[in-house]
């Protein structure tokens, strides 16, 4: 595993921890939360094949839109303030990425790379090595 990949899965589970929290009660949150890591999980993986990879973002984010939905309706989350909500809410295009995605007018790989402050030239000057 390249240091690259390595840093990619750091990220991803920085933000699953750091953006949600799974507690009772925030259910809808913490699944739609999982869903986004299970998808950036499959975007930063070097193990499958370009059509695999595909298949499986095109699975996961049908998952993500039905779950979009159902936070973007659960009236329990608005009467909450807890920091993990207002996080959520804070970090819209993060949060909910399909959503976002489309109101950008990008792809979901695209918006979450551009969110997290990746882009082809900083991938590019990256260097692999011991630290």
């Amino acid at each position: 595993m390249s240091v690259c990949q390595l840093g990619l899965r750091c990220l991803a589970a920085g933000l699953v921890f750091t953006t949600l929290s799974g507690r009772a009660g925030a259910d809808t949150l913490a699944s739609l939360e999982r869903e986004r890591a299970e998808f950036v999980a499959v975007l930063t993986t070097g193990q499958l094949t370009p059509a695999e990879r595909q298949q499986q973002l095109e699975a996961s984010a049908h998952r993500l839109r039905d779950l979009e939905r159902m936070v973007l309706r659960d009236e329990d989350l608005l009467g909450r303030a807890t920091p993990e909500v207002r996080r959520a809410l804070a970090h819209y295009e993060l949060t909910f990425l399909l959503h976002a995605a489309a109101e950008h007018g990008v792809g979901m790989p695209e918006l979450w790379f551009e969110e997290v402050g990746l882009s082809t030239e900083r991938l590019l000057r990256t260097r692999v090595g011991w630290r």
